[in-house]
């Protein structure tokens, strides 16, 4: 995947309106797979079945401690460490719908990384 395709994606993902993939303890942690099934920004790149989908630390340790993960997010691994920061930010959310704010965000990020915001 190029970087845009990552980009897209982690869109989508934030404007589906599933909401933040947290844990289902109440905790205000977000997780890449909830027991409830949901994916945050990163997880979505992540196997279905992979131990990494229950780990519970940042981009650059996930992708330290699973070298099996897809090569495009090694390569994108800047972009996916700012994505997952939005995607965890509650300040981008309420309830499951993600707010402006969030989406100045990531226009902001397109601009930084040279990638089209398309919203």
């Amino acid at each position: 995947m190029t970087r845009q395709e990552i980009f897209d994606k982690v869109c989508e993902r934030l404007r589906d309106g599933t909401g933040r993939a947290m844990r289902c303890d109440g905790s205000e942690a977000c997780v890449y797979l909830n027991k409830d099934g949901l994916k945050c920004a990163v997880g979505i790149f992540i196997p279905d079945g992979h131990p990494a989908q229950a780990f519970m630390f940042e981009v650059y340790e996930l992708l330290s401690n699973y070298k099996d993960l897809p090569s495009f997010l090694y390569e994108g691994v800047e972009l996916l460490k700012i994505c997952q920061l939005i995607h965890d930010n509650k300040l981008h959310w309420h309830g499951k719908t993600f707010l402006p704010v969030g989406e100045d965000r990531l226009r902001t990020l397109a601009a930084d990384f040279g990638l089209e915001y398309k919203c």
